[in-house]
């Protein structure tokens, strides 16, 4: 089908070109459309069409600037080949290919990506949700009917009411118990749900292992408490108990690998496959409150540094290795950059209190390994600050795309605007030169010309985004944020004019705008009317 529509175009592509050129190669051209036909193959024919657009244009272009009065010392153009006749043909013409090969870039998965992503970030902007209400209901609807649980999940974990949420996620874990791991965002996200105490409940018996159910509940603990937070906490046994679980636990899964899993698994399959779809599920994801940790984390070195002043180097070293025993664990199965950091940081404070001591009792082994722990916390540091600059640059190049896409909706109304004039003009009748008619002829080439270039940057500023996500859809069972977190930048100050159309203040200018209109045609048409009365008043 595909090879069919570049045959049709290349054809169209000729026709319109010999058409345009000068009637003394015409009989060329002719030729040339007529070999088209024996052209194997839809690329050859492509390419063939385009070397004789190129040459027919050439020529066209050539003859109209002699024709004009140039400089030139060209033989003149033939005769019927006017200015005007040619510029006629020449706008219809640019016009005409500009949006053929702008509806060409549809073909293009990755254009027709960009648009998606573009459409979701205007959605951002207006606070509109990325699933309606009707779209949830009717996935809903067709999961329960295929015993779909992981779709179930999935529309679980979006924004929705308490109840609809409660309903989803209960349905999708007695279908599939693999998926009590969804208790875990649920529990953060909705905190004042009733059933959240049942779902950490639901969570900690199905992975005990696990430190983040035990970091969900000592969260709760934490959101129940007033006052002075880091002195109540500490004077709060069944915090401390929950925390002192947390550090104990073999194991750290914060459950991002088996979202984003979900996510590779759900959205494709079920026509969803759109980027930002998934960030706007890690804005209400229930990430664990590592602020506890960090809590908790002072409190160790602060009891650890009671004993090193009291000599008793063995509790306070207890108490440091307790913090690194754990900043291990989460380091071993953080999946996010950022927990990844938190730990690395949490390994670096309990290191360096613990090397002092352990080269003092003699353990050269450990305090090197210690010193090491030190090291490569700066260069994850170092790390991090390299990598700020390519998202710099991924915020600029979504700044080209947002920007595109504002420009492509501009050109699609001014080209809009003059088709509506010439249509409304040829279905009239009227066929008299005016000055309104090349006013409109000059706008839908220069909308047309506009569609064009806004998207080929729409398109070529995305490629790089495609290609992370393509990227990112393979990388089964892997979470690395880096992969999907150069999207967020679509969000961001790209869209400005959209977010103005949506601000108050432009709602109350607007209406000054309009009034000022009305008031200024108002008194054009009470002059034109003076006037028409004065000029059939007779004389005297």
């Amino acid at each position: 089908m595909i090879d069919d529509l570049v045959q049709r175009f290349a054809a169209w592509l000729l026709r319109s070109s010999v058409e345009l050129a000068p009637a003394e190669v015409r009989p060329w051209g002719d030729a040339m459309l007529t070999e088209l036909r024996f052209v194997e193959g839809s690329g050859a024919a492509f390419s063939w069409a385009v070397g004789g657009t190129g040459l027919l244009l050439k020529k066209t272009l050539t003859s109209w600037l002699v024709g004009s009065g140039g400089s030139s010392t060209a033989p003149a153009p033939t005769a019927g080949l006017d200015e005007e006749s040619t510029m006629k043909k020449l706008g219809p013409w640019v016009a005409g290919l500009s949006i053929a090969l702008s509806l060409l870039l549809l073909i293009s998965p990755v254009f027709r990506q960009a648009l998606g992503v573009v459409e979701a970030s205007w959605r951002f902007q207006f606070q509109r949700r990325l699933l309606s209400e009707r779209e949830r209901k009717s996935l809903a609807e067709q999961a329960r009917a295929e015993h779909d649980a992981r779709t179930l999940a999935f529309l679980a974990l979006q924004w929705a009411p308490s109840e609809e949420t409660s309903k989803l996620a209960d349905e999708a874990v007695k279908m599939d118990p693999s998926l009590t791991w969804i208790y875990s965002s649920l529990a953060v996200h909705a905190r004042q749900n009733p059933e959240a105490a049942r779902w950490v409940e639901q969570l900690n018996q199905w992975d005990p292992d696990n430190a983040v159910p035990k970091l969900v509940i000592a969260d709760r603990i934490r959101n129940a408490t007033a006052g002075q937070l880091e002195a109540t906490l500490a004077a709060s046994p069944e915090w401390r108990q929950a925390m002192a679980a947390v550090f104990r636990s073999p194991r750290y899964d914060s459950y991002f690998g088996k979202l984003f899993d979900l996510d590779r698994d759900v959205m494709p399959r079920r026509g969803l496959n759109n980027p930002l779809t998934m960030m706007a599920e890690l804005v209400v994801f229930g990430f664990p409150n590592l602020g506890n940790s960090e809590i908790y984390e002072k409190l160790l070195f602060a009891e650890g540094a009671k004993f090193e002043a009291a000599g008793d180097l063995k509790r306070a070293s207890e108490s440091y290795w307790e913090v690194v025993r754990f900043a291990h664990v989460m380091m071993a199965g953080a999946p996010v950059d950022l927990e990844t950091l938190i730990a690395a940081h949490m390994l670096a404070e309990g290191s360096a209190r613990l090397e002092p001591i352990v080269r003092e009792q003699g353990s050269t082994i450990e305090s090197a390994a210690l010193d090491y722990q030190l090291t490569a916390w700066k260069v994850a540091q170092e790390r991090l600050m390299e990598e700020n600059f390519w998202w710099e640059a991924y915020f600029w190049n979504a700044r080209v795309v947002g920007d595109a896409s504002t420009a492509l909706v501009l050109a699609l109304l001014l080209t809009l605007s003059g088709g509506i004039y010439l249509g409304t003009r040829h279905l009239t009748g009227r066929r008299a030169p005016d000055r309104p008619l090349r006013i409109a002829q000059g706008l839908g080439v220069a909308g047309a010309a506009g569609v064009l270039v806004s998207s080929f940057a729409m398109y070529l500023s995305y490629r790089p985004y495609a290609e992370l996500y393509r990227h990112f859809l393979t990388q089964h069972g892997r979470s690395d944020l880096r992969y999907l977190w150069a999207f967020s930048s679509f969000g961001g100050s790209s869209n400005d004019l959209i977010r103005y159309f949506d601000s108050g203040i432009l709602a109350v200018f607007l209406w000054y705008v309009f009034i000022a209109a009305g008031l200024i045609a108002l008194a054009l048409m009470t002059k034109r009317f003076v006037q028409r009365s004065l000029k059939a008043r007779p004389v005297g």
